[in-house]
């Protein structure tokens, strides 16, 4: 581990692209998680206390308040709506239809250039989208989005789902 460095904290918008289409402004910033899945290994003689850890997956995911209100927004965060000519979108599909028919490169990256962070996820999809907007003239209409990697098996063992890039 590094000696404490205050140069090493670096706060920045990040620009966040779809299949190389511009998401255009977000608020309150983007969240990412990434990391491993495991489950417990018990044993009867040790009880509930796990004897090992196994792991049994990865998992990353994107979540942002897009607040630009166009109709390419509008088919990001409702991927498997029904398109209408150029400002119509609608909802109600039926059950089973497979997120992976509708996934895209998402890739974000600091507006800053001196920061090079970057995440890059081959295979997203808008897994959970708004289910409330505000229309009000207190308010401004957004969508909440998060979006979820798939597997790529294009990709080599190791990186099925993306990286992230950070400073050195």
């Amino acid at each position: 581990m590094a000696s404490p460095d205050l140069d090493n904290i670096y706060s920045a918008a990040c620009k966040i692209t779809l299949d190389g289409a511009e998401l255009g402004h977000t608020q309150e910033g983007i969240r990412y998680q990434a990391g491993h899945i495991f489950r417990d290994r018990n044993v009867d003689k040790y009880g509930d206390t796990p004897a090992d850890i196994i792991h049994v997956g990865d998992f990353m995911r994107v979540m942002c308040r897009v607040t630009e209100e166009t109709y390419g927004n509008l088919t990001t965060v409702y991927p498997l709506a029904a398109v209408a000519g150029t400002s119509t979108a609608y909802l109600g599909e039926t059950p089973g239809t497979k997120g992976s028919t509708v996934t895209k490169l998402l890739v974000l990256e600091s507006l800053i250039a001196a920061d090079s962070f970057k995440l890059v996820i081959h295979k997203a999809v808008a897994k959970e989208a708004p289910a409330e907007t505000e229309a009000s003239p207190g308010g401004d209409r957004v969508w909440d989005v998060t979006f979820e990697a798939l597997i790529d098996e294009t990709q080599d063992d190791g990186k099925l789902l993306g990286y992230v890039t950070v400073n050195t």
